[in-house]
């Protein structure tokens, strides 16, 4: 509800600047109950005296969040950036996290990451089908591990990176054959 309007919003009404309006009210709540990372990241590295302590290391602050809606149905959730909140002191890496999309295609898993000021002759990139996760590394700058939606086919990985971003291109796989592969990035 718009929070000049005064009135209470009944279950259906639409209001074009409310994104919950005509939905019911057990929904939004368990949007905002998804969100909790959200709301505790923002109460860690908002209060000054944490922001004091991450200013006092000379390090630049990245820190960000990506939210999406999962194919569960459920609100998928992911930070990138260099602060890592630990509680009341969070800590700045010397590596970021990239923000990262995947996209579950039919016969494929795409990846794709977020990675500007690179020279690509700089980017390693490790498939592991056992456990299917995509590792990025950029050696001082950007490090992320990256779960796959399904198992993918290690040796059929092509990767290419232009204007910053990388794209990574996997063919699924039906059965696990615990194979690992390195990729070239073209």
């Amino acid at each position: 509800m718009a929070f000049w309007d005064k009135k209470k919003r009944r279950e259906g009404d639409f209001d074009p600047f409310d994104p919950f309006s005509g939905l019911d009210d057990d929904f939004e709540r368990s949007i905002f109950a998804d969100m909790k990372p959200i709301e505790d990241m923002m109460r860690s590295l908002m209060n000054p005296e944490v922001m004091r302590k991450l200013q006092q290391d000379n390090k630049p602050i990245v820190s960000g969040f990506s939210i999406r809606m999962g194919p569960n149905g459920k609100v998928d959730f992911e930070q990138f950036g260099n602060v890592v909140p630990k509680g009341q002191k969070p800590i700045i890496k010397d590596e970021r996290e990239p923000l990262v999309d995947v996209i579950n295609r039919k016969k494929e898993v795409s990846v794709i990451a977020e990675l500007p000021g690179v020279d690509k002759k700089d980017i390693t990139l490790k498939v592991t089908g056992e456990n299917d996760t995509l590792d990025i590394l950029v050696p001082h700058k950007f490090s992320k591990k990256v779960r796959l939606p399904a198992r993918v086919k290690p040796k059929s990985a092509k990767a290419n990176y232009k204007n910053g971003v990388l794209e990574v291109n996997l063919e699924k796989e039906k059965e696990d054959k615990g194979d690992t592969r390195t990729i070239q990035v073209e």
